[in-house]
């Protein structure tokens, strides 16, 4: 008999909270906030089982043993952990981790795990956006090295403190990942225009780069996003610059979590299926 799957989302914030009220048609449960990351053999011997990392860093290094422990999969959407490994060795889980203290400052360790069952380090959960980075690699083989610049400007609610990761992939897609990438931070709109009033020299200056919008006001003011879903929305404004007046547009717009939801389970699902205990990315999973 087939085993129906079960998610264990990891994450106490808004993302994880809707997240978990989206998914429909699937036992899910939020896992670990007692500080205990057990599963029950009752739930091993009936359901695939897979672990859903919607949380900052903090928690990682204890959720990551327990899985492979459990030897249950792992999705992971935290920006702030960076896969290290050797891609000879994908059976030995390497990553950076930067967690937050309680001072307020960040402190960055490395952990090494030998792999009992499959991750997926994926920075977007939305089937289309992930299917969009992938597509970008075989892109960069026929169009990438004649691009002179790539600047995303992505909006997200006022409140998203983790890095520009889907940006970061997109960009790192086309220029290659040694490419040195800069991060611009919004806030205000004052810092708004001081960019967009002279996009020119800015991106002369920074060919390569992100512009984060994390401010509500901007973000109603520029995209018509509803007072409904400004805690959720998530916008990408794409442009590769060819020079000369040659540019690509392109723009991704997802106002709620729905999409999300629905894809985790995709992810999930296809997941559990893959029989090699190795670490993959969204462009390895779409390929």
């Amino acid at each position: 008999m087939e085993k129906t799957l079960k998610l264990f989302v990891v994450g106490s914030g808004a993302f994880a909270t809707n997240l978990i009220e989206m998914i429909k048609g699937i036992e899910v449960q939020q896992w670990g906030q007692d500080g205990q990351y057990i599963i029950s053999k009752k739930d091993l011997d009936n359901y695939s089982c897979c672990i859903i990392y919607a949380s900052n860093a903090n928690r990682f290094e204890q959720v990551i043993e327990s899985a492979q422990a459990f030897k249950v999969p792992v999705i992971n959407g935290c920006t702030d952990i960076k896969y290290t490994g050797k891609p000879n060795r994908k059976d030995v889980f390497s990553v950076n981790i930067t967690t937050d203290r309680s001072s307020g400052k960040k402190e960055l360790r490395s952990i090494s795990v030998m792999l009992q069952s499959p991750v997926l380090m994926a920075n977007n959960w939305a089937l289309p956006m992930g299917a969009l980075i992938a597509s970008f690699v075989q892109y960069a083989v026929m169009f990438g090295a004649g691009a002179q610049s790539m600047i995303i400007t992505e909006f997200h609610r006022e409140a998203k403190k983790s890095t520009a990761g889907t940006a970061m992939d997109m960009i790192q897609s086309i220029a290659g990942t040694q490419t040195s990438i800069h991060v611009e931070m919004v806030k205000t709109q004052i810092e708004y225009d001081r960019i967009f009033n002279d996009l020119k020299r800015f991106k002369e200056k920074h060919p390569f780069s992100v512009i984060s919008i994390r401010s509500n006001e901007i973000s109603q003011k520029m995209l018509d996003i509803s007072n409904e879903d400004l805690d959720k929305h998530a916008v990408h404004l794409i442009e590769i610059d060819y020079g000369n007046d040659n540019f690509i547009k392109m723009e991704t717009f997802l106002s709620n979590r729905q999409m999300y939801a629905s894809g985790v389970i995709a992810l999930a699902g296809k997941l559990i299926c893959m029989s090699q205990k190795q670490v993959y990315t969204l462009k390895e999973f779409f390929s």
